[in-house]
């Protein structure tokens, strides 16, 4: 195809979006420039405005066409490749004249998608069959590790699986073997759980703790009841609360307990529990009792969550918030009471029951938590 460099910057910039489509109202001129300046056979200063460029692609080149993105519903607002094969010739293209070096390749994974990994990459060592369809290019060794991580979660559903030990998988992601053998439904629940959240908290799938979101994600999803409260915004003060309960011996705690004390020391080790409220810790736990409803008094002058499933949220909004470091799952170990850590906690190694709610030990910890 005998196109522009403004054409192949588009064209490219299609390629590594998510789905292989790109809105057409993105922001080009930034895009193109970004891909020029990253891919230097791309750098032009075009004198054509993009969306007429574009315009051309669909209606004059017919290598471009107008698509369907389920998230907005409107196909006119989105653009993507008229066929596979056109698809194929601009990834060939690409890799021909984009990716010479060790850096290109570096770059490719940056900035694309997880979905053109996925089809086009495949590791150094691998055999391709004689049979075998479609378009792959190999990694160099070096950026084995960088890919892995790019991939992240999506690992666990898509066949790339089958080109890697399953250590090598998943020790970069810092995840136990054990989420392979999830069923399939739970797979796509949890990836699904995992993009809202990166997309929550303004977050790249590099900077998610996997770990940390599977486990609060386990210990949910097999719930009989989600607590209508899931979704509130609860102060920090209340949330220290709970999770001083959490890791109290038979999650209860004396209603006279030293709760400022305790608040200060969970802030101390966990930031995101850190507060300096000045309202009466009494009189939140009594509104936690009668309007929230996730607190109960027990006997002997205690205070103790309303449910099991009102404390396997609480325990789902720990590991999610406070455990996501190692450091943090060790400063767990050491702070709670062997009723949480055997409820809990397993070892890396673990194989869960279908129904199970669980947590994984980072391996470096699971020695601490035989000896607590």
């Amino acid at each position: 195809m005998s196109l522009s460099f403004q054409k192949w910057s588009i064209l490219i910039s299609s390629l590594t979006s998510e789905d292989y489509i790109a809105p057409l109202n993105s922001p080009w001129k930034e895009k193109t420039r970004n891909l020029g300046e990253t891919f230097s056979v791309l750098h032009n200063n075009p004198a054509n405005d993009e969306i007429h460029v574009i315009t051309e692609l669909i209606e004059t080149d017919k290598v471009l066409t107008y698509k369907y993105k389920a998230d907005n519903g409107a196909v006119e607002n989105n653009i993507g490749f008229v066929s596979d094969d056109v698809r194929h010739q601009v990834m060939s293209y690409f890799v021909l004249n984009c990716l010479n070096t060790v850096e290109d390749y570096e770059n490719y994974i940056t900035l694309s998608s997880v979905d053109s990994l996925i089809e086009y990459v495949r590791p150094w060592w691998y055999r391709r069959d004689k049979e075998e369809s479609g378009v792959n290019m190999y990694l160099p060794r070096e950026l084995e590790e960088s890919f892995i991580k790019k991939l992240g979660i999506n690992v666990i559903i898509h066949d790339i699986r089958s080109h890697y030990d399953l250590n090598e998988l998943m020790e970069p992601l810092c995840l136990p073997l054990d989420v392979f053998n999830l069923e399939e439904d739970a797979k796509y629940r949890f990836i699904n759980s995992t993009k809202k959240l990166t997309t929550r908290r303004k977050l790249t799938s590099g900077t998610l703790d996997f770990n940390s979101a599977l486990g609060s994600f386990l210990i949910l999803d097999v719930a009989d009841e989600i607590i209508d409260w899931r979704g509130m915004s609860f102060s920090t003060q209340k949330w220290s609360i709970l999770v001083s309960i959490l890791i109290s011996e038979k999650y209860s705690a004396p209603l006279n307990s030293h709760w400022k004390e305790k608040a200060r020391a969970l802030g101390e080790v966990f930031p995101v529990l850190q507060n300096d409220s000045t309202d009466d810790e009494i009189d939140v736990i009594k509104g936690m009792v009668e309007t929230d409803k996730v607190l109960t008094y027990k006997g002997n002058g205690a205070v103790g969550f309303k449910s099991d499933d009102v404390r396997h949220q609480v325990m789902s909004y720990f590991l999610l918030n406070c455990l996501n470091t190692v450091e943090d799952y060790g400063n767990y170990i050491r702070l709670s009471s062997v009723d949480s850590l055997l409820e809990y906690v397993r070892t890396w190694q673990h194989k869960r029951d279908k129904d199970e709610r669980c947590m994984y030990l980072p391996s470096c910890n699971d020695g601490e938590t035989r000896r607590q």
